[in-house]
């Protein structure tokens, strides 16, 4: 009995800490089309190292998120130029990714710079 008890309190932890505020990021090109495969990354002053998350089929990825972390989402594709957009904190942000050539900034004009450290490319990601 004891026993599950103490697994019950341990999975009632775990969800509970798993369970924060999270926002959807939609990556599109400019079209409107979603981009598959684009690399999401969460950064802050802080918070530079994590892995990147991956969009899937429509172009959707959760990013987890508390207002005093994250600042801004690197998000990077194949065939598109990097773009690092400024973290809204809503439940649903769309990032749209130019094509080379295409016209517009990459990164988000309407705020601040990303920090100095932000990599121009993305780390190579030792395998698992």
């Amino acid at each position: 009995m004891k026993r599950i008890v103490s697994l019950a309190l341990v999975g009632l932890c775990l969800l509970v800490c798993s369970c924060g505020p999270t926002t959807q990021v939609v990556v599109t090109d400019r079209a409107g089309a979603p981009v598959a495969g684009a690399k999401v990354r969460a950064l802050s002053f802080a918070l530079n190292k994590d892995r990147p998350k991956i969009t899937d089929g429509k172009g959707r990825v959760s990013v987890p998120w508390t207002t005093e972390k994250v600042r801004w989402l690197n998000v990077s594709a194949q065939g598109f130029k990097r773009s690092v957009a400024i973290f809204k904190g809503e439940k649903e942000q769309t990032v749209v990714l130019n094509r080379p050539g295409e016209g517009g900034a990459s990164p988000d004009p309407a705020g601040e710079p990303p920090p100095p450290d932000v990599p121009l490319e993305e780390p190579a990601l030792p395998a698992n």
